[in-house]
């Protein structure tokens, strides 16, 4: 019997990946599938000769126990082995791990994640390190609870999706480098969104600047790039050195970068507003809000289209995070005393934002502007102060990660077949590409937060929340949004619609469609936002009583 089951097993293996080797003709791919299809063989052999109650300790074991440092090994283990393996390997490898990553985090909360209600912070884990005979001590302290667990979702979704578009690449020069680049962003991504310790944070939000600026230097697409990479860097190291001095600062009052330790310790006044400027400065830049939002249309232009959607989709979500989980809890009376200010600075982004994207003709400045409007329309959802506005602000940054990564991969798609994003050159595109024009479509009624679509319910949820607390605010809230409407109907009406320019209409007979692999990934965004637009209560249950926590300071 033993041998009958691995033969059965061993052979349905071979055929599926004979098959996926034929359709698709990707080495790479085929290495990726092997290693999931041998990771559920090895438990269904293990379920079957043992029990199911022996297959679940074992999982947890290996799974559920330290997971995040266990990922964090992983992926520093496959950053240090880039040296010794070809570029198209590693690039398998590092598809692997990301792949696996994902659904190691599904994992986890099918089965051992409790209800938040009842749990708080849970895959707890701490370890120190102590420097200078204990003058500095180091909380290497990892958990999730329901505000984090959606970013790191988010990360893990939108990175293996990151890998499997440089399958469609040839081989080039410094590819291994790119692939090194998303394997730190990743690793880094995943520290920052599920530490509670302040230094780790500002480490992991740091280091994410030198891949990312890399990145948009050499790889991007303009001679505009290395100016744009300056800009990245210079405004994100810029903002966060004001986060290192408040590390510092309160290292030398309270003795702990612990953020539960913090929680307990009172700050007075001066200190608080002190402390909340600081991060308001190093989060308003990452956001970004105006007037710190300069750098993200020129990196967005010149970033090659995995950076831009990287970027757009989480890079952006660490200002937003930032404030949730630092801001609110730790500086109440700071978060009072600039209130006025954040919601003038966020207003003003909002309405800047939109009347800036309707006068572009770039359709990477289109989005990115788009970016900034979203953005900031979260941010007044979080400092209203109201649970439907936060739990709003979670789902519209959630949403919008979703949303701009695919209208940046669908640029991209452009840009692959015409060597143009000017919407000037674009027109007719639904005459030559049909499948392309009605995704587009899509994706732009989701833009605009169109019912029955993620971006509906946050958008609702955190004008909610806004309209209790503002009237004023609601009402150029609602203006942004009508204002979205406009330049998100121009923007398709350009391009799919009209009269076929010129080098489209030379181009009619050479330009194909959507490849297999691109309708994929456009398929599988358009799925989760409708999914997240149906079902929202699903995902809107883990973050209500973190959330509740969050706001007792400001009842």
């Amino acid at each position: 019997m033993k041998v009958t089951l691995n033969f059965f097993l061993s052979t349905l293996k071979s055929i599926i990946l004979t098959y996926i080797n034929r359709v698709y003709n990707w080495h790479g791919f085929v290495y990726l599938c092997a290693g999931l299809l041998g990771c559920f063989e090895f438990c269904i052999v293990f379920y079957y000769f043992f029990n199911i109650y022996s297959l679940f300790l074992v999982l947890k074991l290996i799974f559920a126990v330290d997971p995040f440092l266990k990922i964090c090994y992983c992926f520093f283990f496959v950053i240090f082995l880039a040296p010794f393996v070809r570029t198209r390997v590693y690039l398998a490898i590092s598809s692997f791990l990301s792949v696996f990553c994902f659904f190691w985090i599904i994992f986890l909360i099918a089965f051992f994640l409790s209800p938040f209600s009842v749990a708080g912070f849970q895959f707890f884990q701490k370890s120190n390190i102590e420097f200078f005979n204990y003058f500095i001590k180091l909380d290497f302290i990892f958990a999730v609870d329901g505000i984090s667990i959606y970013f790191v979702l988010l990360t893990v979704f939108i990175m293996p999706i990151c890998f499997f578009l440089e399958y469609r690449n040839k081989a080039y020069e410094n590819q291994k480098f790119f692939i090194v680049s998303l394997n730190f962003i990743q690793v880094s991504l995943i520290v920052a969104f599920t530490t509670l310790d302040l230094l780790i944070f500002f480490m992991a939000f740091e280091s994410i600047l030198i891949p990312m600026s890399l990145m948009i230097g050499v790889f991007g697409t303009n001679k505009r790039r290395t100016k744009a990479s300056y800009l990245f860097f210079m405004y994100s190291f810029l903002s966060a050195l004001f986060s290192f001095f408040l590390i510092l600062y309160i290292y030398s009052i309270a003795g702990s970068f612990d953020i539960l330790t913090l929680l307990d310790f009172s700050f007075n006044s001066s200190q608080q507003i002190f402390a909340w400027f600081l991060l308001f400065i190093t989060f308003s830049a990452k956001i970004p809000m105006f007037p710190f939002h300069m750098w993200l249309p020129e990196a967005h232009v010149e970033a090659p289209t995995v950076g831009s959607m990287i970027l757009a989709s989480l890079l952006l979500k660490l200002g937003g995070y930032g404030f949730i989980r630092f801001s609110l809890p730790l500086f109440p009376y700071g978060t009072f005393f600039f209130l006025p200010l954040v919601k003038t600075l966020a207003l003003l982004s909002v309405v800047y934002a939109s009347f800036a994207a309707i006068y572009q003709l770039d359709l990477k400045k289109i989005i990115a502007y788009s970016s900034i409007a979203h953005m900031n329309i979260a941010v007044l959802g979080i400092f209203s102060l109201h649970l439907s506005g936060l739990q709003g602000a979670i789902f519209t940054m959630i949403s919008h990660g979703l949303i701009s990564a695919a209208l940046f991969l669908m640029i991209g798609i452009i840009y692959d077949r015409f060597s143009t994003r000017s919407i000037v050159y674009l027109g007719g595109l639904s005459f030559i590409l049909p499948e392309f024009s009605s995704f587009f479509f899509f994706f732009m009624i989701c833009n605009i937060a169109f019912p029955g679509t993620s971006a509906f319910i946050g958008e609702f949820l955190t004008l909610v929340g806004i309209f209790s607390n503002n009237f004023f605010i609601f009402f150029f809230t609602i203006i942004g949004s009508f204002l979205c409407v406009v330049y998100s109907i121009r923007t398709f009406s350009f391009v799919c619609f009209g009269n076929l320019s010129a080098r489209n209409y030379y181009c009619y007979e050479s330009v194909t469609d959507l490849t297999r692999e691109e309708s994929y990934c456009l398929r599988l965004f358009l799925f989760l936002v409708f999914f997240l637009g149906v079902k929202p209560r699903l995902f809107l249950v883990f973050s209500y009583f973190p959330l509740k926590i969050v706001l007792l300071n400001y009842i």
